[in-house]
């Protein structure tokens, strides 16, 4: 995938793989549940924060203090530029919270909650990204 904002810059997404946060004073180290990040040849992994444009974790029962909580502020402070919380209720997708790095204060804002009644939702952060809501309802099991 290419990024029209940045030509010639190569984008692809993963999941099921390990994000270097920092290494100093010890390594620290996440694994998200998605990452749309910049290419990398695949022997550069677990993947350096550098590298991530955006992160996604589906909040679960189990998992929501940590992803909105402890992961939330380890990716702002690794730099990460975007951050979205999915919702998951009743086995659907019930909303996308997109939280943009503010350098200034060093955490995530709220940038827009994305939600099925848009049908299709477009964001322009940090590049053209399409969500097509119907197709997401068939994802969730």
């Amino acid at each position: 995938m290419e990024d029209r904002q940045h030509p010639g810059s190569c984008l692809d997404v993963s999941n099921d793989f390990d994000v270097v946060l920092w290494e100093v004073p010890t390594a620290t180290i996440r694994r998200p549940d998605l990452a749309l990040h910049n290419c990398a040849p695949d022997d550069v992994r677990p993947l350096p924060a550098s590298y991530i444009r955006v992160i996604v974790e589906v909040v679960s029962p189990g998992s929501d203090k940590t992803d909105r909580v402890e992961k939330m502020g380890e990716y702002a402070s690794a730099g990460i530029p975007c951050y979205w919380l999915v919702w998951i209720s009743d086995n659907r997708v019930a909303s996308i919270d997109v939280h943009v790095l503010d350098h200034a204060v060093g955490a995530y804002r709220l940038l827009r909650t994305l939600g099925p009644e848009d049908e299709l939702s477009v964001l322009e952060v940090p590049v053209r990204i399409k969500v097509p809501w119907s197709e997401l309802t068939a994802l969730v099991r």
